[in-house]
């Protein structure tokens, strides 16, 4: 047994940690989404299903004795591709839509060593139900280490192996460790003896179907909401590998508690599910009013996904089956349920939904297998009188948030409180209530915005927000702001907010005649175009194409330009990559201005193909305004290393005294550096202050020694319980 151990635990670290590698590869392809992120984790539960399903029929055709040997040959099939051979760290484009691109690059690459790694725990816990080890009767304890081992992979990586080592090292690091896993394999085949030579193929089948349901919402439940949580997460923050995985460490931590010899659930988790539930409905809705400074959201979501996530697997482990010949079945409707839950939280509520519904939907379906749990399907009048005064309590909850702000966000938590406790002793009930509140959120949260919502979308990048607030229009994706103007008819045509007319780069475009052809990465609203004249060439790179009709419908900057502008669709850097020399005298990077960071725009490779692009005199302007993440450092540091003068300006819009933003200028020419020092005041920075901040590369980036740890603790300590709203002046 102390051989299988370390099998199924270094198979499980080596399944998670190469989802981050690979994750972490294909970010910058798709220009830093974290759609792909999601789209990876779909692929992942896709194969851990295939994975379970081919051990469960073949075991089942063969018995674990003839499929122990043909398990051999399968772990060594992965030398074929990967890890037999190396992974490349970047790669083409095709024309094939987001989600088949990254399916087929991800089959065709870790998918073999990843189905294989899928099949190991799963073929262990049959090993031992099935031979004469005295675990026999309770091979699920396996299942938890298998978990810790995918825990452990995720918590080590942003700590160690993302902060120490390169995108290559980290690779080979996994071969290594996968021809280690290969060997141990062999030897147990030949230590571990089976009491059994074949399970039986045909037994009568003895799982209700009520608990197969169970089973099934309880996996779905649990998958929908750690990847909602991981929605607002990386929407609200930044789509890198420490976010990623710190919704799904949770979800991997209550397998482990749950699944080990002496399961670990406290009974107030389960006696308190109820009002767990009503705190996840009422954080919905005071998340999606931007409401709480990012650290408060983050750390009260993560600790209501622990609790909801342990409520869901310790019901799992408690109708797992008795008859451990059953048991690759219960696996195969897990990863099945899971896998459907990956697919509808990902890729088909972005369809259909503008908000992150996909979080109200995981709760229902909880409730929902309660529900059936308890067998109970009365509704008394008196439960529908409550459900009615939820929704009635929701609709009007701006009215205590904005009147008293976090004391008013603590009443409504006491209220919900009561109402979820008075529908606990009636799970249908309550299944009634999530679903009601399913088919009315988007018009609750719309109350609860600050101003008018005139519009909202969602798309696979993002949500997006044209919010009017008293005279101002804004547009939003998640916290971050792109851009704003003024509704009056006159102010409207003069942008504010980061690009106002005393903006460093902006006096740049209005005092710099030579400025002839200007590339900007990121439109927003599009407000550089109103500062071009006829004679100049303006091209915008933007990612998502719905923001382009937005800017276009919402806001007037794009429609009354004078420049002759060009739009291209797609990730900035490939689009450049795939373009001739254009000769910018001027390129405005302002991709990263919020807070989620495309990183591969930083890095040497990334600052390389902007200067191949540059005509004479040509400069670079970085937008590195960030909330919580010091962009400058590595991006100087980085420049420095090319042999760049690198300049830095700060500014604030004096209209509004707000918006302080931050602006670094590389520029390979001294007669462009001395203009920006002597004529625009920009300071020239010095290389000796940058030596000690590790240059970004393709193959190193990381965020987390930029994390501006005071800005965020000071985000809460300067939380102020009765505020005015941002609108009142």
């Amino acid at each position: 047994m102390y051989l299988i151990y370390p099998i199924v635990f270094i198979s499980a670290f080596l399944l998670f940690q190469i989802e981050l590698i690979i994750g972490k590869i294909f970010l910058p392809n798709y220009g830093g989404s974290y759609f792909v992120w999601g789209a990876c984790i779909v692929f992942f539960q896709a194969a851990l299903f295939f994975g379970y399903a081919f051990s469960h029929f073949v075991i089942r055709w063969l018995g674990i004795a003839k499929y122990r040997i043909l398990h051999i040959a399968i772990i060594f099939f992965p030398f074929l591709f990967f890890p037999g051979k190396t992974l490349p760290l970047m790669y083409s484009l095709t024309d094939l839509p987001i989600v088949v691109d990254v399916f087929i690059k991800l089959l065709v690459t870790i998918g073999p060593v990843f189905i294989v790694l899928s099949t190991i725990g799963i073929v262990s816990q049959s090993w031992v139900a099935n031979s004469n080890l005295p675990q026999k009767n309770n091979p699920y304890v396996l299942f938890g280490i298998s978990n810790f081992g995918s825990f452990l992979a995720l918590m080590t990586y942003p700590f160690l192996f993302e902060n120490y080592y390169d995108l290559s090292v980290q690779v080979n690091i996994w071969r290594i460790s996968y021809c280690i896993l290969a060997v141990l394999q062999l030897i147990a085949f030949a230590v571990i003896k089976l009491e059994e030579a074949v399970v039986e193929k045909e037994r009568p089948f003895t799982i209700s179907k009520r608990v197969i349901v169970e089973w099934c919402l309880y996996s779905a439940a649990s998958v929908i909401l750690f990847l909602a949580v991981t929605n607002v997460l990386v929407l609200e923050i930044a789509p890198m590998p420490f976010l990623w995985i710190m919704p799904l460490a949770i979800y991997l931590l209550s397998f482990v508690l749950n699944f080990k010899e002496k399961p670990f659930f406290p009974k107030f988790i389960d006696k308190y599910a109820y009002l767990n539930i009503g705190f996840g409905v009422l954080f919905y809705f005071v998340v999606s009013a931007k409401a709480f400074p990012v650290l408060i959201v983050g750390v009260s979501s993560l600790v209501f996904l622990f609790f909801i996530c342990m409520t869901c697997q310790s019901r799992l482990y408690l109708s797992r089956p008795k008859d451990t010949r059953e048991l690759t079945y219960f696996y195969l409707i897990m990863s099945f349920s899971g896998f459907l839950g990956g697919l509808f939280a990902t890729w088909i509520v972005p369809v259909f939904a503008n908000n992150h519904l996909e979080f109200l939907i995981g709760l229902f379906m909880l409730c929902l297998a309660i529900n059936i749990s308890k067998k109970d399907y009365s509704v008394p009048f008196g439960v529908l009188v409550w459900v009615f005064v939820l929704a009635l309590l929701l609709y009007s909850g701006r009215i205590f948030l904005l009147k008293f702000h976090y004391w008013g966000i603590l009443l409504l938590l006491v209220v919900v409180w009561v109402i979820f406790f008075s529908l606990k002793k009636r799970a249908f009930g309550l299944s009634i209530a999530l679903f009601i509140l399913v088919i009315l959120a988007n018009n609750i949260e719309m109350n609860w915005l600050k101003g008018n919502c005139i519009y909202q979308m969602r798309n696979y990048y993002g949500i997006i927000k044209v919010l009017d607030i008293g005279k101002v229009r804004f547009m939003l994706n998640g916290k971050t702001i792109h851009g704003a103007q003024a509704l009056d008819a006159k102010g409207r045509q003069v942008p504010i907010a980061y690009y106002n007319p005393a903006s460093p780069v902006v006096k740049l475009m209005l005092s710099v005649k030579e400025l002839k052809r200007i590339g900007i990465i990121g439109l927003g609203t599009g407000s550089l175009s109103v500062y071009t004249n006829k004679d100049q060439y303006l091209d915008f790179f933007e990612l998502d194409k719905d923001i382009i009709d937005v800017a276009k419908k919402y806001f007037v900057f794009l429609n009354i330009a004078q420049g002759k502008i060009k739009y291209y669709v797609g990730d900035a850097r490939k689009s450049l990559e795939s373009l001739d020399r254009k000769g910018y005298n001027l390129i405005v990077v302002d991709a990263f201005s919020g807070d989620s960071i495309p990183t591969h725009l930083l890095t040497k490779e990334g600052i390389n193909v902007f200067r191949d692009h540059l005509g004479e005199k040509g400069i670079i302007v970085f937008h590195a305004t960030n909330q919580y993440i010091n962009v400058v450092d590595p991006l100087v540091s980085t420049a420095f290393s090319l042999g760049a003068k690198v300049l830095y300006k700060n500014n604030v819009d004096v209209t509004t005294a707000r918006f302080f933003s931050e602006w670094v200028a590389v520029t390979w020419e001294d007669e462009a550096a001395k203009q920006l020092s002597e004529t625009f005041k920009w300071e020239e920075l010095d290389q000796n202050n940058f030596n000690d901040i590790r240059v970004w590369t393709d193959n190193y980036t990381n965020i987390l020694p930029h994390l501006d740890t005071d800005k965020i603790l000071k985000s809460v300590t300067s939380i102020k319980m009765f505020p005015k709203p941002a609108y009142i002046k």
